[in-house]
């Protein structure tokens, strides 16, 4: 499964979803959609959002980037 564009908010903000095991693989697609809000984000970045997800056991994480950074949150939490 892809990711799941969930939001773009005037081009300042990307809200989407990956399921838990494909965060590490979709890093580059991670970074490409950061990079369209003006954000470059690191690779420990993309591990919290990771281990966040492993250690809260979800099966889908909602990542949101904007210009202040990444955030991260289970999708029962985000309303799609």
């Amino acid at each position: 499964m892809m990711y799941k564009i969930i939001s773009v908010t005037n081009r300042n903000e990307i809200a989407f979803s990956l399921p838990k095991g494909e965060i590490l693989s979709n890093k580059d697609t991670i970074s490409r959609l950061a990079s369209q809000v003006g954000l470059i984000i690191n690779d420990s970045d993309i591990i919290k959002a990771q281990s966040f997800s492993d250690k809260y056991h979800m099966n889908v994480l909602v990542l949101i980037v904007n210009k202040d950074g990444i955030s991260f949150l289970p999708d029962r939490y985000f309303k799609f």
